[in-house]
Formats: C-alpha cells, sequence, structure tokens
C-alpha cells in the first residue's frame, strides 16, 4: 500500500520540504506539479488553498484526507463538503496578518486626522497652504467588531496613541486592551460616541450586511468607518451614500462584497472613501510565518494530536 500524501499547495523552496521530511518519513511530500489522477485518494495531509486540487479530492469515492492547514485567515470559501466533513479537521493562519493590517489602519487614521493624504495632493499642486487644525488620535473612541487576534492588536497599540477602544463579541465577554464590551444588540447605544468604527468579523451568515444604512445613520458625521473583516458585513451602495451625503467623515476599505473590485465600480470615484486591494496584511515574511505554523501543527499531528493552533470552529466558520 503506498504512503499517504502531504501535499504541499504552497509553493515552497526545497529547505523547507527537507525540514518537513525531516521530521517523518511516513508521508510522500507531493506539489500539485507531482499529483497523478491517483494520488488524490492518498491526500491525508493538505497545506494551502487549492481548490481544484480539494475538489478533485472529493469527487471520489475514498479519501483519507483528515487535516486542512489553510494558508489564509478566513474559510468562508470553503466547498461546503468539506465544512461537513467530520473526518477533516481545518486550521487557519487566523492572527498573522494582525500587525500589518493594525498598522495599516493607524497609517489611515494619521494620514487622515494630520491631513497628510491632502497636503500630497497639494504638492503635486505646488499648493502652500496649511490647515491650522490636525485631530489626534489621543482621547478619542474606537469600537472593533470582533475582539480576536486582529482586533486585539488593533487595540493594543491603540493604547499607544491613548486612543480608547471597545470592542463588540458574541456574549459581550471581557478582552485584553478594551475598555468594555458589548454584544451587538447591547452596543447600538455607543455607536453615536464613537469616532471610529472597525470591522474586523469574519464572513458569516450572522454578519451579512450588518453595516448598512439603518446602522450609519447612528454614527457621527465627523466619525470613521473602516473595514478589514470581510466584504460581506457591508452595504456598499449604503455607505457610498453616507459618504456623499457627509452623514460619516471618511472610510477605508480594503476587503469588498466582490473582489477585485471591478473597474467601473462607483466605489472608486466615492468622495472621502480610502481604498486597498485587500493588500493591508501582506508583508515580507508572510510565507516564513504561515510556514512556521503549518510547522508546529504537523509536529502536534505527527504526535498523535489534532493540530492546535487556529484549529476552525466549523459551527461557527471561523
Amino acid at each position: 500500500m503506498p504512503k499517504p500524501i502531504l501535499y504541499l499547495g504552497v509553493q515552497y523552496k526545497d529547505q523547507a520540504r527537507g525540514q518537513l521530511a525531516e521530521l517523518s518519513d511516513r508521508y510522500q511530500i507531493k506539489d500539485k506539479n507531482q499529483l497523478e489522477a491517483s494520488d488524490y485518494a492518498q491526500i491525508e495531509i493538505f497545506f494551502g488553498s487549492d481548490l481544484d486540487t480539494l475538489r478533485a479530492i472529493y469527487q471520489g469515492e475514498d479519501r483519507r484526507l483528515a487535516w486542512l492547514q489553510l494558508d489564509t485567515a478566513g474559510a468562508d470559501y470553503l466547498p461546503q463538503e468539506v465544512m461537513a466533513d467530520p473526518k477533516v479537521t481545518v486550521t487557519t493562519v487566523s492572527g498573522i496578518h494582525a500587525p500589518s493590517i493594525a498598522e495599516s489602519i493607524y497609517g489611515y487614521l494619521l494620514g487622515v486626522f494630520h491631513q497628510l493624504f491632502i497636503y500630497h495632493d497639494q504638492q503635486e499642486e505646488s499648493n502652500w497652504h496649511r490647515y491650522e487644525h490636525v485631530k489626534n488620535l489621543a482621547g478619542k473612541k474606537a469600537l472593533l467588531y470582533g475582539t480576536g487576534h486582529l482586533a486585539s492588536e488593533i487595540a493594543r497599540i491603540g493604547q499607544a496613541f491613548g486612543l480608547s477602544c471597545y470592542g463588540v463579541n458574541t456574549s459581550g465577554r471581557p478582552v485584553e486592551y478594551f475598555q468594555n464590551t458589548y454584544t451587538q444588540t447591547s452596543v447600538t447605544e455607543q455607536l453615536s460616541e464613537m469616532d471610529i468604527i472597525i470591522n474586523t468579523l469574519p464572513a458569516t451568515a450572522e454578519t451579512e450586511n450588518i453595516f448598512n444604512q439603518h446602522f450609519f445613520k447612528q454614527m457621527k458625521t465627523n466619525s470613521y468607518f473602516i473595514n478589514v473583516g470581510r466584504g460581506n458585513a457591508v452595504v456598499e451602495a449604503d455607505l457610498q451614500a453616507a459618504l456623499e451625503e457627509e452623514k460619516i467623515a471618511g472610510a477605508y476599505l480594503d476587503v469588498f462584497q466582490e473582489e477585485p473590485l471591478v473597474e467601473d465600480s462607483p466605489l472608486w470615484q466615492t468622495k472621502n472613501l480610502f481604498i486597498t486591494p485587500h493588500s493591508s496584511g501582506r508583508v515580507e515574511h508572510f510565507r516564513d510565518d504561515i510556514f512556521k505554523i503549518f510547522y508546529q501543527n504537523y509536529q502536534a499531528y505527527l504526535s498523535g494530536n489534532f493540530p492546535s493552533i487556529n484549529r476552525l470552529d466549523k459551527k461557527k466558520g471561523y
């Protein structure tokens, strides 16, 4: 009987493959270019987010798949067969993007509060116009939807700026770095007091379209909205209207309902909207950090334990 396969859906140099081989000779290590039709049924460990190969595994009647290590923080794109398969443990790289995304958020906020984007535009026009008053983050309030890895990093950094951070989670349980936490029901009365609202939530049925016209009407007219969670949470037409009608001061979107954002999307021309192409979490050492998580989980798996780092709760979807 052939050895089971550890499938590398993420391309790594021979050094990384060698590190995995040194841990155990129990598995054949193969990438996509090395797979044959008969191999799909032999894949026990799957590393990456190659949906074509994943679907091919489930097209066969027999499969050995037991553990899927994603190279993404979210898992909302996985086929339903995987989510419904009780034999498959799924782990993610949730939290790996947190420092980079948090820095991007503060880059945006500092740019807006200190008029840096406007000054950059003025420089191109050789225009010397000075704004007498700029805003500081100190003394401001930020409300973060979600209190996981990313939100906690945003709140931690916020302390250095004197920014007070509040969180929203399913139970309202207290979390380090947050002044207070609320449920989605109990937070409603707090919206009008917040200077910044940030979404970090994953894509689930419960988070779909929660940031809509009704929500934006409850925000202060001089407040800012940021989405670095998932695009399904925001009704983009409602956000566009809130910005055009100056119901809120500005917004930053790194994620969208459909990606890539089409060229003729009205969002590109929306007043006071800052757009990045789902890129705030991508850093130079990204792939190395992903491999470290997989390597540690692989060690646990070889020891007969379930991989424990970022194990996905399939019922919750995160």
